[in-house]
């Protein structure tokens, strides 16, 4: 591996003069990395004997530890596996180099500071004033300071990363004023945004009006997911077994039909998008359940509204959900973090 890529000609000195004071023995460095991923700044740390170095706190707030082996081989030893996981489980980078510091070895890639686009609040408010976008789709158009003010807020929380409470009446317009910066940050940095809502019929009126609405007006392709409960889907398998149980529930088989055949052309599954009336009890029969989910077993995995709804999610740049999802993801990350898939995909 070509060493320039990773650490500059300054670096390199450094650490060459570093080795040399400790008399060719191992030593350990915190390195920080410039914007082009190469570290362009050190701080030694500790010096060790030919065989051996501690690993200094300190370093763990770095962007990349990094330290020499005296023998050449760079290849990682016991004690370097033990101090890769750990700079893996950081977040930090991890690198080995031989005496002369030409060569290096990558043990543990590091994370890259991700340049942010920020939002240009007096831009974006445009698309809500007087000659903007929204003004040449409707006939009854009308500038609304406050929401404007309210827009311009949103984005500065964005910006800056602040936790922000709004509060605002009944036609102020609160969609579009967190709806445009919110689809406008998950498109320009590519991070996943969540919208969550205190119930499910203002998580449908989001999905299917205010979202389509929004996308229209900015003219950008946004892919936005609704995000339900399990319980709000028909188990494929379930359903399967309720049918091959007819004998049983004779006053039920014709409802469980019309299921049966409104399964064959629903896109969701979702009990919102049935036509017509259902019993709660059938329901509760073949929707589906997190006990009885057989997973990868299930001969009807492929196909299960569930796997299809979180494999759209993990795609999508707007999740739409409710609280109780939310608290529900929330709680499972105390135990899983927040870079892996929970309830809901990694979002930030």
């Amino acid at each position: 591996m070509n060493i320039t890529t990773r650490i500059s000609k300054h670096v390199k000195q450094t650490l060459l003069k570093a080795i040399t004071d400790a008399e060719g023995n191992e030593v350990f460095a915190a390195g920080y990395l410039c914007e082009d991923g190469i570290v362009q700044k050190i701080k030694v740390l500790t010096r060790g004997t030919e065989d051996e170095v501690l690993v200094h706190p300190e370093s763990f707030e770095s962007h990349v530890l990094i330290h020499n082996h005296p023998s050449g081989i760079l290849l990682p030893s016991a004690q370097d596996s033990i101090i890769a996981q750990r700079c893996a489980y950081n977040a930090r980078g991890f690198y080995i180099v031989n005496n002369t510091v030409d060569k290096i070895y990558v043990v543990v890639e590091p994370v890259y500071n991700k340049k942010i686009q920020l939002l240009d609040s007096c831009k974006i408010a445009k698309y809500l004033s007087a000659g903007g976008a929204l003004s040449k789709q409707t006939d009854y158009f009308e500038e609304r300071p406050s929401q404007i003010e309210l827009l311009q807020t949103m984005c500065e929380a964005f910006n800056n990363n602040n936790i922000g409470v709004f509060e605002a009446g009944t036609g102020v317009g609160k969609s579009y004023a967190y709806l445009i910066p919110a689809i406008l940050w998950a498109l320009d940095n590519k991070e996943r945004v969540v919208i969550s809502t205190g119930t499910i019929n203002l998580q449908q009126q989001l999905f299917e009006k205010d979202i389509p609405a929004t996308t229209k007006l900015l003219n950008k392709p946004v892919k936005a997911v609704l995000v339900k409960g399990r319980q709000n889907f028909v188990c494929l398998r379930r359903l399967h077994d309720a049918l091959g149980e007819k004998d049983l529930f004779s006053d039920e088989n014709e409802e469980l039909e019309r299921i049966f055949e409104w399964t064959k052309n629903t896109k969701t599954g979702s009990k919102s998008d049935v036509s017509f009336m259902l019993k709660e009890s059938i329901w509760q029969r073949i929707n589906s359940e997190s006990d009885a989910c057989m997973g990868m077993r299930c001969s009807y995995h492929s196909q299960c509204f569930v796997m299809h709804m979180r494999k759209a999610a993990s795609e999508a740049h707007l999740l739409v959900v409710n609280h109780h999802i939310l608290f529900a993801d929330i709680e499972m990350r105390l135990s899983v973090g927040y870079d892996d898939t929970a309830v809901l995909p990694p979002y930030k």
